[in-house]
């Protein structure tokens, strides 16, 4: 079984300053065997239109709008994860 965990610098309302790129990191574990994929992508429309994310979600939304995040992981034996978080955090002024 994989487990995503998300690492992300929000403050305590889960908002973020739009208009500035964040630094995250999202990490992929299981109890035995290896990692062998880990894809990200960060929307800023629900989810419509996605753009691959490594370290950095890119500047994008505005003010009052919404982040969701997608992570897909695959291990050595074949199992996979795939998770849509919709609105994961909100963008502020």
């Amino acid at each position: 079984m994989l487990e995503v965990d998300y690492s992300l610098p929000v403050d305590l309302r889960n908002s973020r300053k739009a208009g500035v790129p964040m630094p995250v990191k999202f990490t992929a574990s299981r109890q035995s065997g290896t990692v062998r994929e880990l894809q990200a992508y960060a929307s800023f429309d629900d989810g419509l239109d996605r753009v691959p994310v490594k370290s950095l979600v890119p500047p994008g939304g505005k003010a009052g709008g919404h982040v969701s995040l997608r992570v897909a992981a695959r291990d050595t034996d074949g199992n996979s994860v795939d998770q849509t978080v919709l609105r994961a955090y909100r963008l502020r002024a």
